[in-house]
């Protein structure tokens, strides 16, 4: 799908985040985003259009918002529950959703505030999956999210993360 995606398919390429660039000539990458691992959160493809990597070029973000993102999601967490798995590891879980126009960061972003990790729609997309995890199983299976939080630290924001995990 990723191949099918960087070459311009349109049900393919809605599935990650691909965006013209800024700049006379779309030669900027959409944001300042800076990926995990150094350098630009973004890479230019041969059409011109730029596509997000938090971490690397060779595993572009999810497009959490999209539909068929969720319910390829959905389809994953219902495959492995009807073979008996109890529990999942979700990777970079805060990042699932991104914060709505992709805003730029600016030159000293606040840790706590990043609109690329922790945004409000991504407990919407864990509700859906414990609900479908209920729906398969007579108990519920445990989902672990391997997450990095700045917010975590004192409250007010364990309160606000106490509100989300709620179903």
């Amino acid at each position: 799908m990723k191949r099918e995606a960087i070459t311009g398919s349109g049900r393919a390429r809605d599935r990650f985040w691909f965006l013209p660039g800024r700049g006379r000539d779309g030669e900027l990458p959409p944001n300042d985003w800076q990926s995990f691992f150094g350098g630009p959160a973004w890479t230019r493809g041969p059409d011109g259009q730029w596509c997000l990597h938090m971490f690397t070029p060779e595993q572009p973000d999810l497009n959490g918002e999209h539909a068929e993102v969720r319910a390829e999601f959905e389809d994953i967490l219902r495959f492995w529950l009807d073979r008996g798995v109890d529990g999942f590891r979700v990777d970079v879980a805060h990042g699932l959703m991104k914060q709505p126009g992709l805003p730029d960061v600016g030159a000293d972003p606040d840790p706590a505030d990043l609109p690329y990790q922790d945004c409000d729609g991504v407990h919407e997309i864990y509700r859906s999956w414990r609900r479908a995890g209920r729906r398969r199983l007579r108990h519920q299976p445990m989902p672990f999210g391997r997450c990095w939080c700045q917010r975590c630290s004192p409250s007010p924001s364990l309160q606000q993360w106490g509100l989300r995990r709620r179903p």
